[in-house]
């Protein structure tokens, strides 16, 4: 019954990705992650039962997604992991970009 409880909560986390305009989506949207996406937002302050629900079954739903580059906009090279599993990516240097010279 606890996995079952589980997988419902891990498609209710789907549903808030896949279908943005749904009421359920836009709620949970303008509550507790107005400024950010499903996948990276926090716990919040004061989350409802729901909320606590989904998000704790977030974690389940991340092992199993996978990150379409899509339109290229969206696209944050520093701060997501592009080499598996290395911890310490070097930050971007102004210094070492190509300025005025190019």
């Amino acid at each position: 019954l606890k996995a079952f409880n589980l997988a419902m909560l891990v498609k209710q986390g789907w549903r808030l990705i896949t279908h943005e305009d749904s009421l359920c989506s836009m709620v949970l949207k303008a509550r507790y992650f107005k400024y950010g996406t499903f996948s990276e937002v926090s716990m919040g302050h004061n989350p409802s039962f729901t909320w606590r629900s989904v998000h704790k079954a977030k974690e389940v739903l991340k092992r199993g997604l996978k990150w379409k580059v899509g339109n290229k906009l969206s696209i944050d090279v520093w701060s997501k992991g592009w080499i598996p599993n290395v911890e310490d990516c070097p930050t971007p240097n102004t210094a070492n970009t190509l300025g005025n010279e190019a």
